[in-house]
């Protein structure tokens, strides 16, 4: 499952929208930063994805490595 993750500089996550396909092409939501927030796509690791959106801000974080954002457990 990949999602738009809005997040703090410190990695702890403050919205998140699962990334679906949508027919007419566009993108159905996501969440838009605040301020000193970023805004990324990211995979949901694996063990995660039968949880609701609601669980993953509990157990996830946002770790940034140079190539690109990651969802790690917190």
């Amino acid at each position: 499952m990949r999602v738009h993750v809005a997040y703090e500089q410190d990695g702890s996550i403050v919205a998140l929208a699962e990334i679906e396909e949508n027919p007419t092409g566009g993108i159905a939501c996501r969440p838009l930063p605040g301020v000193g927030q970023s805004v990324a796509e990211a995979e949901v690791p694996g063990e995660f994805t039968d949880l609701p959106l609601s669980q993953l801000l509990k157990n996830l974080r946002v770790s940034e490595r140079p190539e690109r954002v990651q969802l790690i457990s917190t």
